[in-house]
Formats: structure tokens, C-alpha cells, sequence
């Protein structure tokens, strides 16, 4: 393993890790929990930025000695590809925005330390995401985002729309965790692996002995992808949203809700050879984004028309997939 590689990921690790801080402890120490969670976020960030610079032009990536797979025994532990890159610099700032702001806005809040061990946790969650090379590791880090964003998301005990909108998203999302573990598990069963580099190497899918179980495995990551993106109509969370701490909605609207998304621009090279699979994606995409725009017009509250530009804008997303336009999307 290349230590020059594994440096820039070491913050997103510290930050997955608080969550053994006992919660009694953090708030105790609110405001120095507040401030060691930006301040490893701005590491990250600057480190993100490095990586960024050094991978995506292309060609530096040999100069720096850092390899665009990093395995560990037999697993591919990270892929620093441009796509990982750049989402990876992007989670990392958006996340120190989130961090930065919360401290003031969570000032005086007794239970303020606990609120940063899960952010903490979340965000570090969805960088590893980013930055995984292997199909079980992403699909994984995406759950414990995902039940750490559910434990933010219910920060105010006494707002019940929030509530709703918590155990709302709580249940959809475990439907769609559940579609993208049965789609690794027959992934794997098809193909023998899950690492992202040993999958990309396989140049035609139609070829391989279970070619069907294939199909079926991305049949599942398309629908378990639009399940989580909060597409029609499992967008009915993401309204209500709002009625969580800002900051939180900021995280959710900014970057979480991109996870199905990004799932699919990453296995881009796998689902692109499912053309039937990315007419569902198009078709739901679509649907989606004329529902949302129609809503969102319809709306007088200022939030209300953010929440469902959101859900415009990723049904927007969805269809740029499901057309193959993958780079737009």
C-alpha cells in the first residue's frame, strides 16, 4: 500500500470514528467538538484539493506516486480516479460549510456535542464513499450516512414534521439499502468481485456464463439508486425535510440526496451495458423532473420551493443517466 496515497483519506477515517466519543462526553465539550469536526474538514479539504490537482488533469498521477487503485490483500480499498476526486474535494468543502455554520447556529444547545458526532460521522461516511473501490464498502458507507443523517434529521425532538419526515426517509431508505445489497450479493455471485477495477476490466458483460444474474444486479442498483434519490414517488420525505435543523437540510439537500446519483455515475461502465435498465432510470428521471418543476411553481413558501427544485433537479439528474449522459450528469 502506498502511504502517499492513503495520507489525504486519514481525516475522512478520524471523522468516521467519533462516533466512539460517548455522547455524555461531547456535551460536555460542545464547542471543542464543534471545532475539532472543522478542523479535520478543513484538512480534508486541503488534502482533497492536493489529490484533486494531482489526479484529474491526468498525467500527475504517476509524478505523485499515488496509484488510481489502492488494494489491501485482495480488496480494493480506494479508486482515486477524477470521479472520486472531484466528489471527494466537493463532499469535503461542502461538509466544513456545514460544520463551520452549525457551531454558530447550534450556540447555547445542550445536546449540540451529540449533534457533532453524528455529523462528524456522516460526512466521513459519505467521503469514503466517494473514494471506495469496492462495490460492498460503497453501498456500506452509504447506510451508515444514510442512519446517521436519520439520527440529525430527529435532533428536534419537539418538531413533529420533522419527525414524520425522519422515520419517513428512514424507511424508504432501508427499502433501497436492502435492493443494493441484494445487488452486490448477486454481483458477486455473477462476477466473482466486487472491486471497482476488476469490474471495469471486464470489457463485455454479455459474454460471462451469468449474463442474466448480471442484468438482474443492475436492475437492482438502478432501482435501489431511484429510491434513494428521493425520485417519484419516493420524494415524499424531502418536502418536509426542511422542518430539520438547517443545517442538516443544507447536508441533505447539497450532497446526501446525490448518493443515488452518484451511484450510478460510478458504475456508469457496469450499467451502461443494461440498456433496458437505463430506460427505467430516463423514464422515472423524467417523470420526476416534470413533477417537481410543476410543484415547485405552484409553491408560495420559499423552502417549499427549494425542496422540490431539489426533486426536479435530481430527477434531472436521473434522466441525464438513464440517456448515458453520465459526464453531464
Amino acid at each position: 500500500m502506498n502511504l502517499l496515497s492513503v495520507l489525504p483519506v486519514c481525516p475522512a477515517v478520524l471523522l468516521s470514528t467519533t462516533l466512539l466519543l460517548p455522547s455524555r462526553v461531547a456535551n460536555r465539550i460542545p464547542v471543542k467538538a464543534g471545532k475539532i469536526v472543522r478542523l479535520l474538514l478543513g484538512i480534508q479539504s486541503v488534502m482533497a484539493a492536493i489529490l484533486a490537482i494531482c489526479v484529474i488533469p491526468g498525467g500527475l498521477v504517476g509524478l505523485t506516486g499515488m496509484p488510481e487503485a489502492i488494494f489491501v490483500g485482495s480488496v480494493e480499498l480506494f479508486h482515486l480516479d477524477a470521479l472520486a476526486c472531484l466528489m471527494f474535494l466537493l463532499i469535503s468543502f461542502i461538509g466544513w460549510s456545514v460544520a463551520h455554520f452549525s457551531i454558530r447556529y447550534l450556540d447555547g444547545e445542550p445536546k449540540q456535542g451529540a449533534y457533532f458526532r453524528w455529523l462528524s460521522l456522516a460526512i466521513g461516511m459519505v467521503s469514503i464513499m466517494a473514494i471506495s473501490g469496492n462495490l460492498l464498502m460503497l453501498v456500506a458507507a452509504g447506510l451508515i450516512a444514510s442512519l446517521a443523517m436519520h439520527q440529525l434529521m430527529v435532533f428536534y425532538k419537539d418538531r413533529t414534521m420533522a419527525q414524520r419526515a425522519a422515520w419517513t426517509k428512514f424507511v424508504i431508505s432501508r427499502l433501497g439499502d436492502a435492493l443494493l445489497l441484494m445487488a452486490c450479493g448477486i454481483l458477486y455471485q455473477s462476477a466473482g468481485t466486487l472491486n471497482l477495477t476488476n469490474l471495469f476490466a471486464q470489457s463485455n458483460w454479455a459474454t460471462i456464463p451469468d449474463g442474466n444474474l448480471f442484468e438482474i444486479a443492475m436492475g437492482l442498483f438502478v432501482v435501489g439508486a431511484l429510491v434513494k434519490s428521493a425520485q417519484f414517488p419516493f420524494h415524499i420525505w424531502l418536502p418536509v425535510s426542511l422542518e430539520t435543523p438547517t443545517p442538516v437540510s443544507a447536508l441533505m439537500h447539497a450532497g446526501i440526496v446525490n448518493a443515488g446519483g452518484f451511484l450510478l455515475i460510478r458504475i456508469s461502465p457496469l450499467v451502461s451495458q443494461v440498456p433496458s435498465v437505463l430506460v427505467i432510470a430516463a423514464v422515472t428521471g423524467l417523470v420526476t423532473a416534470v413533477y417537481g418543476s410543476l410543484v415547485m411553481v405552484t409553491q408560495t413558501s420559499v423552502k417549499k420551493r427549494l425542496a422540490y427544485s431539489t426533486v426536479a433537479q435530481m430527477g434531472f439528474m436521473m434522466l441525464q443517466c438513464g440517456l448515458g449522459a453520465f459526464t453531464a450528469a
